[in-house]
């Protein structure tokens, strides 16, 4: 089983669901391919040495454009207003080529400043070590950089990533090739918003519930505490067991990625796999992952259950596909608009696309809210003793 993981945003502003969807991919799947910005996310490269000068005034004129009275923002501006009227000089002064190459030396400390404030934000939401985690077949990473092209807006699909789409909709008939995405909630937003005013699934009417089919299909599959707290050496011991220990759950899911490209069981069909076959392995899964020693020492050192992640395995429908790829910018839109011809040519094309999302839920929130508690008071005390006594 090989796991697709897309990032929804650019390289330029990741979150911590970024980090813990890619580590959930990583403990499940065979092998992981980091597409996109995904890549630079686990990677953590400068880029310094890697574009143009033209590039990194762009690069960091699209990071500062929320902010544009920032003087970060007003001088990415000036720069590459500086830069545009050198070019047009034909017959440049030795003073004039002084000027620009001092303005260029200093550009460059600020876009390295940048690059390094950027590595630490990364650091912060679990991408620190995951670099260490890269391993040829196992876990690679693809960047592909969507945003910054040699020729700028040449409108040309970029085939490599193209070729990447199309064999998820199409698996090999290698039996280690079936390819599911694994998603964060950005995913299930439209889907979402086709439930209005329905609080509870029972309330969900006929109609509802067809329109609901014809775009993503759920079922429940695994819950993980902590997982984004699972250094890179915890998650490759914790992957290590669940490759000797989760064969039969991972046959389940490669079975049902199978069911999906050959478009061969219908929705009841399906459902009933999951009850009668799925759910079980899955449940058995889980409680070794508990009761692991690693997931008993992570979950003894921070409180259980605080914050739960849950993975929910599904399918969606091609247009539902190819809507999140173009409204999160995961795909540029010739590449988007190139698989969306090719797949045109044939006629047994799934429809469906499989995957896995996953979210999070906050539960014991009572007994997380206890503990904090306790550790501000064991904290304050001896403070308070310390200037009591020095009082005295």
């Amino acid at each position: 089983m090989v796991g697709i993981v897309f990032s929804t945003v650019t390289s330029i502003i990741p979150r911590l669901s970024d980090s813990y969807t890619i580590k959930a991919a990583y403990l499940l799947s065979d092998r992981v391919l980091a597409l996109g910005a995904s890549g630079v996310l686990i990677e953590m490269k400068g880029d310094t040495n890697k574009y143009t000068l033209q590039q990194k005034i762009n690069k960091l004129e699209i990071a500062t454009l929320k902010d544009k009275n920032d003087a970060g923002y007003n001088y990415v501006l000036d720069v590459k207003h500086a830069v545009k009227q050198f070019s047009l000089i034909k017959h440049r002064t030795k003073e004039q080529i002084v000027a620009n190459a001092n303005m260029e030396r200093n550009f460059q400390k600020y876009y390295d400043g940048c690059n390094e404030g950027h590595k630490f934000f990364l650091m912060s939401l679990g991408f620190g070590d995951m670099r260490t985690l890269l391993e040829k077949d196992i876990l690679d990473s693809y960047p592909l950089e969507l945003n910054v092209k040699e020729v700028l807006e040449d409108n040309s699909p970029n085939l490599k990533l193209a070729a990447s789409l199309t064999k998820l909709l199409y698996p090999s008939g290698n039996p280690d090739d079936a390819l599911i995405l694994f998603v964060t909630m950005d995913f299930l937003d439209d889907y979402n918003e086709l439930m209005p005013e329905v609080t509870k699934i029972e309330d969900i009417t006929t109609e509802q519930q067809e329109l609901l089919d014809n775009n993503v299909k759920l079922w429940s599959c695994l819950k993980i505490d902590n997982l984004d707290c699972l250094s890179a050496l915890e998650l490759k011991l914790l992957r290590g067991q669940v490759m000797k220990e989760g064969t039969a759950f991972k046959k389940n899911v490669h079975d049902y990625i199978r069911m999906n490209a050959e478009n061969a069981k219908s929705t009841a069909e399906l459902d009933l796999y999951f009850d009668d076959v799925f759910f079980p392995e899955a449940e058995r899964l889980q409680t070794r992952m508990e009761e692991s020693e690693i997931m008993r020492f992570k979950n003894s050192n921070v409180v259980k259950g605080a914050l739960r992640f849950e993975l929910t395995i599904g399918e969606a429908s091609l247009d539902y596909y190819f809507t999140y790829l173009e409204k999160f910018n995961i795909v540029d839109l010739p590449t988007l608009n190139f698989v969306r011809d090719e797949i045109k040519l044939h006629k047994d094309y799934p429809r469906f696309v499989p995957f896995i999302c996953v979210s999070t839920l906050f539960t014991n929130m009572d007994e997380m809210e206890a503990v904090f508690a306790k550790e501000i008071e064991e904290d304050e005390l001896p403070k308070l003793r310390k200037f009591i006594s020095i009082d005295d």
